[in-house]
């Protein structure tokens, strides 16, 4: 689902409460619910997990990574 290198992807990410789906260039890669994640050695590797609040960070792997046109909206039913 990757684009060439030099190539934009687009990403989406939808949260909402504890469902978490990552849509990349229009291919659903991820669909979760964070609230089913019951193993204790996760939960203890990712104490922030269980947060309904916090910071979003973005992340590479090491490699040059750009970002444009980044946009956050909040669900009209969220509080």
């Amino acid at each position: 689902a990757l684009k060439p290198t030099g190539e934009w992807n687009q990403e989406e990410i939808i949260c909402r409460g504890s469902k978490i789906t990552v849509i990349v260039n229009d291919i659903p890669v991820l669909q979760t619910d964070l609230a089913d994640i019951k193993d204790e050695q996760i939960l203890a590797r990712h104490p922030g997990l269980r947060n309904q609040r916090g910071h979003i960070g973005l992340l590479g792997h090491g490699s040059h990574v750009e970002y444009k046109n980044i946009r956050i909206r909040e669900f009209a039913d969220s509080h």
